[in-house]
């Protein structure tokens, strides 16, 4: 990429409220709830508490992808926004009870909630 980490973090706008986060690591994060930059780090909530990476490498970043190499713990991370199918194959299986959902907007909706919770 042509531009620098920091002008990238600053100009890079996130599309959705709702990430589904991949990664090559064990300890998975399958949800990113309003992720933003502080600095040179990702930060998110999960539905559980909020999360934080360092940002040490862009590989991509567009609408359909944000993904980056982390300096903590040198694993990639990929943002992808939540969509009903990447829900139904990376998330749904980890959750105990499963919601019912219309469509996408009320799957969001119902994820957005648990920030209140």
């Amino acid at each position: 990429m042509d531009q620098s980490l920091g002008q990238i973090l600053k100009d890079y706008k996130f599309q959705s409220k709702v990430y589904v986060v991949l990664s090559q690591q064990g300890d998975i994060v399958v949800l990113a709830i309003n992720p933003k930059f502080r600095d040179n780090y990702l930060v998110w909530f999960d539905s559980i508490k909020e999360r934080m990476r360092s940002v040490g490498k862009i590989i991509k970043a567009d609408s359909a992808e944000f993904s980056f190499i982390s300096d903590d713990n040198n694993v990639i991370y990929t943002f992808l926004p939540l969509t009903v199918e990447l829900y139904e194959k990376n998330i749904k299986r980890h959750l105990i009870a499963p919601g019912v959902y219309k469509d996408l907007a009320d799957l969001e909706n119902k994820i957005l909630s648990t920030i209140k919770s």
